[in-house]
């Protein structure tokens, strides 16, 4: 089974605007992985684009949305998420009417977004996020903290 989901959504955000896009990828895990990347794709699209702050404050949409997202599943009883999961990259990209974009992405797991950029009539892969992983010290650190743990890697 394909576990993987992902999605672009344009226009999106404000009806009848065209200043806005939606990319997104989950990478689902586990014996429900594919119904966990799914439901993380549609809640996304939804939540996002009504959320309150989507306009003035896209940062806090997309954080408060991937916390909301990861709640649900927790108390959803039709999806086991309990050892299934997705990783998931967002990019949530503006244009100004000068045609200047703006680009907002989050992330959890290791999915990661890449841009390419042009130097010197060369095109080069510019990282936009950085990977979780729980085996980094940094990460380790912040799963602890938050009452979590981190099992060793199988051999």
């Amino acid at each position: 089974i394909n576990q993987d989901r992902g999605c672009v959504c344009y226009p999106f955000g404000v009806e009848g605007e065209k200043t806005s896009a939606l990319f997104c990828v989950f990478d689902g895990h586990g014996v429900c992985g594919d119904k966990v990347s799914h439901y993380a794709m549609h809640g996304m699209q939804a939540k996002l684009e009504q959320h309150p702050l989507l306009a003035s404050d896209p940062k806090t949409a997309l954080e408060q949305v991937f916390i909301a997202i990861d709640t649900e599943l927790q108390t959803d009883s039709s999806i086991d998420a309990e050892l299934s999961g997705t990783t998931a990259v967002v990019a949530l990209a503006r244009w100004t009417q000068g045609g200047r974009g703006k680009v907002w992405v989050a992330n959890v797991g290791d999915s990661r977004a890449v841009m390419a950029v042009q130097k010197g009539g060369k095109l080069k892969a510019v990282a936009l996020s950085e990977d979780q992983k729980p085996d980094t010290p940094a990460e380790q650190k912040r799963i602890e903290k938050a009452g979590g743990f981190v099992s060793p890697p199988e051999e």
